[in-house]
């Protein structure tokens, strides 16, 4: 329960589940969430990178060309790796995350397909309905009846 308060807006929102083996996209993205007690400063790696990117820029530019091939790829992975950094105390969660980066084209999409989508106890109407007729049919909906159960007692 203590998720749904977290992520779903107090339960008004709602949660889709995916099988991970069904999609290569989505499990290529996926990262277990590391739980720790420490905070992690990385401010001086990240002065460090910086100054290497501007360095290997001006001597991109300095040779006529207009693009500059990175040979440390750590300015690009060190983010990755504090996406999924979380302090201990949300170790309960066992999360895993999906990154991917964006691309050229606008957007970055994932070709997976929901196995269910859960409607929080707190859902609108409005919003509940509005889920259940962009998605498909053949997809499983146990929210469904837990809303039509919660508004029967109201």
């Amino acid at each position: 329960m203590p998720m749904w308060a977290h992520y779903a807006n107090n339960h008004k929102g709602f949660c889709v589940a995916y099988d991970v083996k069904d999609s290569m996209d989505l499990k290529s993205c996926l990262f277990p969430v590391q739980y720790t007690n420490q905070r992690l400063d990385i401010s001086s790696e990240m002065v460090r990178q910086v100054q290497k990117l501007v360095k290997s820029i001006d001597e991109t530019h300095q040779k006529g060309e207009l693009v500059t091939m990175l040979e440390d790829k750590t300015l690009i992975y060190l983010p990755q790796l504090l996406y999924n950094i979380k302090h201990s105390s949300w170790s309960y969660e066992k999360e895993y995350r999906c990154n991917i980066a964006s691309t050229a084209n606008g957007m970055p999409f994932i070709d997976a397909k929901p196995k269910a989508i859960y409607i929080g106890r707190d859902c609108s109407d409005k919003n509940a309905d509005c889920l259940m007729r962009r998605n498909s049919p053949t997809i499983p909906r146990p929210g469904r009846a837990w809303r039509k159960t919660r508004n029967s007692l109201r």
